[in-house]
C-alpha cells in the first residue's frame, strides 16, 4: 500500500459544501444521490466512470440501477464493481457523517475490501476535511492532529515517526488503546489487519 495507488473518487449522497475534490483529475463514481452534487461541484477535470444505486436518494437516471429491496448498500454495490482490481485508493466524499448507521456500514464495507483487495480509503466530511482512512500493511500518513486507530479484528500494530505514542501493540477489536494519539507530521503505521484511522481537525 503506497501513494502510487490509483485514485478513484466515490461521491455519495450526504450534504457537501462547495469544495474541490481531491485528487484533481481522478475519475468519479456517483453513488445514488451523489449525482445531486454533479451540478453543485466543479467537475470539469474529472472523468466520470459510472453511477450506481437504487434511486432512493436520486431520481436521476443511473447507469447501474438496483431495486430498493436489497441486502447490501449502494456503497457496497459500487465497491463490488472493483472486486477484480487491487491496490486502488478510494477518496470518499458524501459518505461520512449525518447518519451514524450509514457511516458505520460504509467503514465496515471498506474494511472488508481492504482485507481482500489491499485497497486504501480516505473519507472526507462535508467541508472536504479528511476524517478517516482505512488501510492495511505498511502506510505513511501526514497529520498535525489527534489520531485514533481502531480495528474490527485482533490486530498487530506498529507506530513510528512524528507521533507521540510509538511502538508495537496488540489492538483488540474497537479497543480504546489506540485512542487520541498526537501526530506532529509524518508517521508510519503498519498492521496485519485493516485499520480505521480517524483524524481530528487539522
Amino acid at each position: 500500500m503506497n501513494s502510487n495507488n490509483s485514485p478513484i473518487i466515490l461521491l455519495g449522497p450526504t450534504s457537501l459544501c462547495s469544495i474541490s475534490l481531491h485528487p484533481k483529475n481522478a475519475p468519479i463514481v456517483f453513488i445514488d444521490g451523489g449525482l445531486l452534487h454533479k451540478e453543485q461541484l466543479e467537475l470539469p477535470d474529472h472523468p466520470l466512470l459510472f453511477s450506481i444505486g437504487d434511486g432512493d436518494s436520486s431520481k436521476a437516471t443511473l447507469d447501474h440501477h438496483f431495486p430498493e429491496d436489497k441486502d447490501v448498500s449502494d456503497f457496497a454495490l459500487a465497491l463490488d464493481r472493483f472486486k477484480d482490481e487491487e491496490s486502488l485508493h478510494f477518496h470518499c466524499y458524501g459518505l461520512y457523517g449525518e447518519r451514524l448507521d450509514h457511516q458505520l456500514a460504509n467503514l465496515g464495507e471498506a474494511c472488508k475490501v481492504v482485507a481482500s483487495n489491499h485497497h486504501r480509503f480516505t473519507f472526507y466530511d462535508e467541508t472536504g476535511q479528511r476524517r478517516a482512512a482505512i488501510a492495511t500493511g505498511e502506510n505513511e500518513f501526514q497529520a498535525h492532529a489527534l489520531v485514533s486507530v481502531f480495528s474490527l479484528n485482533l490486530a498487530s500494530l506498529k507506530l513510528s515517526g512524528e507521533i507521540k505514542y510509538q511502538g508495537e501493540f496488540t489492538l483488540s477489536p474497537l479497543s480504546s488503546l489506540g485512542l487520541s494519539n498526537q501526530a506532529y507530521g509524518s508517521f508510519s503505521l503498519s498492521s496485519d489487519q485493516p485499520l480505521i484511522i480517524t483524524f481530528s481537525d487539522e
